[in-house]
């Protein structure tokens, strides 16, 4: 009961095309992934637990013949990285409303015992009202008391603990955050123009780097500068969590709302079994 339409984009393993629900006539994003496959009946059990107006939403699956189709939420806007590629960076002010909305996206998902393992603003989505949702959970996995030393995500927005194998949980995704408000600021990914074409080579220049984090954009607001270098912290243990970030001043003036007022958020059933955060509140205060 429903059409499949133009490609759109693609996702960590299957590509998203537009799709027209033949009932309803509402439009949603469609995905297609071979069945069996693991990581993805794993993301579509995942996305079934997860409902917070900065997640893309998920709307259901359908089996033909050896394809899996996932239907989510359609998001008219793009992506954040198209956004950037037709605006370019984008002034303060955008960044602080859609850096805050995303920092509550990723408090929920940990809230739920979910790492994302590959935030970049190409799995940030934006819609009309210039509300971010984070989607693709390709990579994403449960980390609730457990860590891992699987590899996953984008070179460039890889943590250093990722780089090197070593156990990794919820402080890849405050990296990764830091390493998305790069790119608004910048409109390019972090390391842009540097010929890193190996996960060693990158490594070693993340070694050599100034503070042993991507390089900083000069002239950046104080609040900016000091909520940046907390997320490049190289151990994991001395990065703030989601909530510390989103107690940083940068955000003291942000408004972030959406279209027709309220936040809409549903609140995780899982809130409980957020683990307790590092001692890291050097930065912003303990939330």
């Amino acid at each position: 009961k429903w059409r499949l339409g133009p490609r759109i984009g693609a996702g960590s393993f299957g590509v998203v095309h537009q799709g027209l629900d033949q009932v309803t006539g509402q439009l949603i994003a469609v995905s297609s992934h071979f069945n069996g496959q693991r990581q993805v009946l794993q993301e579509v059990a995942m996305m079934k637990r997860l409902r917070h107006r900065n997640i893309v939403c998920y709307l259901g699956a359908e089996l033909h013949g050896s394809q899996l189709f996932i239907h989510e939420q359609f998001i008219a806007g793009g992506s954040l990285e198209a956004v950037l590629r037709t605006f370019g960076a984008i002034t303060v002010s955008v960044v602080r409303r859609y850096t805050l909305q995303i920092l509550e996206g990723i408090s929920y998902l940990h809230s739920c015992g979910v790492v994302h393992r590959d935030l970049k603003a190409a799995n940030v989505l934006i819609d009309t009202c210039g509300t971010p949702r984070i989607s693709d959970f390709g990579t994403s996995c449960i980390n609730l008391d457990q860590s891992s030393t699987s590899m996953a995500g984008t070179p460039q927005f890889m943590a250093p603990e990722v780089l090197q194998r070593l156990d990794c949980g919820m402080p890849v995704d405050i990296w990764g955050f830091g390493c998305t408000l790069i790119q608004m600021i910048t409109g390019h990914s972090p390391w842009h123009g540097l010929k890193l074409r190996t996960l060693p080579a990158l490594l070693a220049a993340l070694n050599r780097a100034e503070g042993r984090m991507p390089p900083l954009p000069p002239g950046l607001d104080p609040a900016l500068h000091v909520l940046l270098v907390s997320c490049f912290q190289w151990e994991p243990a001395q990065r703030p969590t989601s909530q510390q970030l989103l107690l940083s001043n940068f955000f003291s003036d942000a408004q972030a709302g959406a279209c027709g007022g309220g936040n809409g958020d549903i609140e995780s059933p899982c809130a409980s079994r957020q683990p307790r955060p590092p001692p890291v509140s050097r930065w912003f205060g303990t939330p």
